[in-house]
């Protein structure tokens, strides 16, 4: 595309957690690598503002919290920071109607998004068809096609520096044993919208007690704030079923940032965790998983590669039920009846030494 060569600083829009912008991050690198020259900015909601510090790739973040406001406030005060951004390009995640009339009013030359019907297809330069069959980085990726760059999405990269490194490497302390991370959590806002997708605390501390009972491995309990409550019953069962500890690394609350967990987690072997942002973490440095999928979809959310193992209740029909069929969890949660067993066997496949 002639027009798109000389872009000098572009806008991505992508809201949503963590997780969401960890799955963005093939398309900002994508595009850096095809436009070095161009400032990125990157225009998010507050809570996944920490994501910059995982990435080179974002010059500047530029946060909105479209969740506190009206829809006619929020359209009206994203046109203001469209408009005096200056910018030559802007490339939104959004598939609501009302993007496509944004990026339109904001005057700028170069507007890509998803092709969301023919309003889209008129208000936009490019409108990218929208393919929500896969794994959802390369549907974002897809969005660079309107930015003259169609090849195959590369996995989610986070970067680590060597201060967090190192930090990891003190934490954990002895490297005798194979470093399994469990990291338990959810966020607390996917649990206020009825979002449920945790295991119980029962089968965590089980399975934590028989991996210690193995002496196998070094398990490494972590999670955040939001997890406080899930980490202390775990630890209160550990506890009352009089297992030797002295291979728990119990590190809650000692990552004081979304690099230091990074780096937790890269220099393990394993990762343990259900479908959250610490999961897409692993992805990003490349470090094994089991991670426990409920109502969600693996095939959206996890790449296909043998180092990442998805486990679910096969023997439901209704799941993966999250987005396509509605936007709460019903009232049982059996998609999440998942038995410890199945996880140590999934430990197993992932053949860490």
């Amino acid at each position: 595309m002639e027009t798109i060569r000389n872009l000098k600083k572009v806008l991505f829009i992508n809201f949503g957690g963590i997780g969401d912008e960890i799955l963005f991050f093939p398309t900002l690198d994508d595009f850096k690598k095809s436009y070095p020259d161009c400032e990125i900015h990157l225009l998010l909601e507050p809570r996944s503002s920490g994501c910059a510090s995982l990435t080179h790739t974002i010059d500047r973040i530029i946060e909105y919290d479209v969740k506190i406001a009206s829809r006619a406030k929020a359209f009206f005060d994203l046109l203001f920071i469209i408009k005096k951004g200056g910018y030559d390009a802007v490339i939104s995640a959004g598939s609501n109607m009302f993007i496509s009339l944004l990026l339109f009013l904001s005057g700028v030359k170069i507007r890509v998004g998803y092709d969301s019907g023919p309003l889209s297809r008129k208000l936009l330069s490019t409108a990218v068809a929208l393919n929500k069959a896969q794994y959802a980085a390369n549907m974002y990726h897809d969005l660079l096609k309107g930015a003259g760059i169609d090849r195959e999405a590369p996995l989610p990269e986070v970067v680590v520096n060597s201060e967090a490194l190192a930090k990891a490497d003190q934490m954990l302390g002895e490297k005798d044993k194979p470093h399994i991370v469990i990291h338990p959590g959810v966020s607390s806002l996917s649990i206020k919208k009825n979002i449920i997708k945790s295991w119980p605390e029962q089968n965590w501390a089980e399975l934590i007690c028989s991996l210690l009972k193995s002496n196998k491995f070094n398990v490494v309990l972590a999670g955040g704030p939001d997890d406080e409550s899930t980490i202390l019953e775990i630890l209160s069962v550990i506890e009352n079923k009089g297992v030797d500890t002295s291979n728990l690394v119990n590190l809650y609350g000692k990552t004081r940032s979304l690099v230091e967990l990074a780096a937790l987690i890269k220099q393990s072997q394993l990762l343990l965790c259900v479908d959250s942002a610490p999961m897409h973490i692993g992805v990003g440095v490349n470090t094994k998983i089991v991670a426990i999928f409920g109502p969600t979809d693996e095939k959206k959310l996890l790449p296909p590669n043998k180092d990442f193992i998805a486990l679910k209740n096969i023997d439901l029909t209704c799941r993966p039920c999250l987005w396509d069929k509605q936007n709460q969890v019903c009232h049982h949660t059996s998609c999440l009846n998942v038995s410890v067993q199945a996880m140590l066997d999934a430990v197993d496949a992932q053949q860490i030494h």
